[in-house]
This record gives C-alpha cells, structure tokens and sequence, in this order.
C-alpha cells in the first residue's frame, strides 16, 4: 500500500515538475537570461573602473575569485536539465503533502478533489508569499536572505493553516469563527510585514520594471500549473489505482464524494 502511495507522488510529481518546466523555459527563463544580460552591462563598467585604479591588485584578487568559483549549469540544455529535476523532486515532496492532507480531511479522492486541493496549495506556497515577497530576477535588491526566508515559511504555514480551519467540517466551531479564525491567520504576517531593505540601503537596480513585472507574474503563473497539475494527476492517479478501497478510507464520517 505505501509503495503504491509512493507511486503515486513520483508519477504526479512527474506530471507536474515536467509540465511546469515546459512553462518555465518558455515565459520564464528568457526574462531570466535577460535581466542577467543587463547585469552582467552594468558590472562592465565597474570592472574597467577598478581595473585602472590598481592593475597589480586586481590581478591578484581576480585570480582568487577564479580559484573560488562554485560550479553552476551552463545555459541550454544543463540548466535546462537542472531545472526540471528541481521541479519534479518539489513535486514530488508537494504531492506527498497533498496526499496526506487529503486523507486527514477524509475526503474521498479524485482528481476533481485534487484540483480544489491543488489550487489550496498554490494559495498557500505561491500566492500569498507573492504579496509580501514577488518573485526578484538576478540582480536586484533585497532583504536578507535569511529574514526572507523565515517569512516565506511562516506564511506558508499560517495560510494553508487558515484555509484548513475555513473549511473545517467540524460542528465544534460556528461557520462565523471559522471563517473568522482562518482570516486571521492568513492576513497575521503580512499585517506583520514582509522583510524590507534597511533604512540606509537603497534598492539599485539596472533591470526595467516591466521585465520585472513580467518575471513576476510568469513565477505566479508557473506555481499555478504546478500546483493545479499535482492537485488533478495525484486525485485521478489514487482514484485510478483504488487506493481508497485498499486500506486508506476517509479519516472521518465526513467524506465528499467526486
């Protein structure tokens, strides 16, 4: 039973990381390349400034970096490659999250349950991070990394923890404290706020703004493909291997039925 639950996750991790990535090579990693293009113009410049200004030192230093350098994919087919195993290996890990929480709610599954799950989990993972924290291309400005992260989590969690309890089956709290509860804990860290740059900074950029805005909506938009294609190939794939009968029914007296 567990192996063919695992199945499951890695067949729709597939769809979904494959599918995705079809999307990303074509709206997102041309503004990727891009905006890289416009950072690498602005660091020229720059390099010829220091240059002149202390030959003998630069020379040493570039040969430090040089000795230092991590490797990356080369454009094309390698990072091509690299970003499709990073789709799949996340939807793999996203379809295995929305397998259990389908069964804890005790739904019966399929792949119209798994698209209303799919579109939870992108809310959750893409679209409310998205307003405190958009998508940023090479070279631009932000905050600490770290911050950004730690705010990127909490938000994920409060979020899919607030649209649980707004959906909750449970008599035990009124539809109004629900719906109540559950907005509190998706407005909570934004009305906390998302971390900024520090007073004494100042967010330099050579990158246009449409780019940016275009950049940003192609990563929302690439979330909810992936999201959506989890949620409908991990409802139809348990549905079509049966695994409802085979040991997993609902946790609950509270099934919804496809």
């Amino acid at each position: 039973m567990l192996k063919k639950l695992v199945s499951v996750a890695l067949l729709a991790g597939l769809i979904g990381g494959l599918g995705a990535t079809v999307f990303q090579s074509v709206y997102v990693m041309p503004l990727i390349l891009e905006a890289e293009s416009f950072e690498v113009t602005e660091a020229a410049p720059h390099e010829v400034a220091t240059s002149h200004a202390g030959h003998d030192h630069d020379h040493d230093h570039g040969h430090a970096h040089g000795d230092g350098d991590e490797w990356a994919p080369a454009d094309g087919f390698q990072r091509t490659t690299a970003t499709a195993a990073a789709n799949v290996f996340a939807g793999i890990g996203f379809a295995l999250l929305l397998l259990a929480a389908m069964h804890l709610r005790g739904q019966t599954i399929s792949a119209r349950i798994g698209l209303i799950w799919g579109g939870a989990g992108f809310m959750a993972f893409s679209l409310a991070p998205f307003f405190g924290l958009p998508p940023e291309l090479p070279g631009m400005t932000g905050a600490a990394l770290e911050s950004r992260q730690l705010w990127w989590v909490a938000t994920t969690i409060l979020t899919a923890g607030g649209l649980w309890v707004m959906t909750s089956p449970s008599a035990k709290l009124g539809t109004a404290l629900k719906l109540a509860l559950g907005l509190l804990l998706i407005i909570l860290p934004h009305a906390y706020g998302a971390p900024q740059l520090a007073s004494d900074m100042h967010a330099e950029s050579a990158i246009p703004a449409h780019l940016s805005s275009e950049f940003a909506v192609a990563v929302l938009a690439h979330g909810l493909i992936l999201w959506l294609a989890l949620g409908v190939s991990t409802g139809w794939l348990y549905r079509r291997l049966d695994l409802q009968s085979q040991g997993l029914p609902p946790s609950s007296g509270t099934a919804s039925h496809a």
